[in-house]
């Protein structure tokens, strides 16, 4: 964040959709990070559920047209012939 509060963070998912999340931390003792702005939608598209799984992650190049710095995934257990496997939303 720069020595900031807050910024904007821009993601692209699985099919290369942008998204932008407001990313706060925390002025506690615990600064945990917090999404708000953007994130609700994001929610709502997915359809996410309690247990699905979140995984953002840095990319190595930056996309310099939209400013993009990281990808994020969204994985959902399903039981498939008896085993537990980890699935990828779409």
């Amino acid at each position: 964040f720069n020595g900031r509060q807050a910024a904007y963070l821009k993601v692209k998912d699985r099919s290369h959709r942008l998204w932008t999340f407001w990313c706060s931390v925390r002025k506690t003792s615990y600064p945990k990070p917090v999404f708000s702005s953007g994130w609700r939608q994001f929610t709502h598209h997915y359809n996410l559920r309690i247990g699905d799984k979140i995984t953002l992650r840095k990319q190595l190049k930056r996309d310099v047209s939209n400013g993009v710095q990281y990808k994020i995934e969204v994985q959902r257990k399903i039981n498939l012939f008896g085993k537990d496997v980890w699935a990828h939303v779409l």
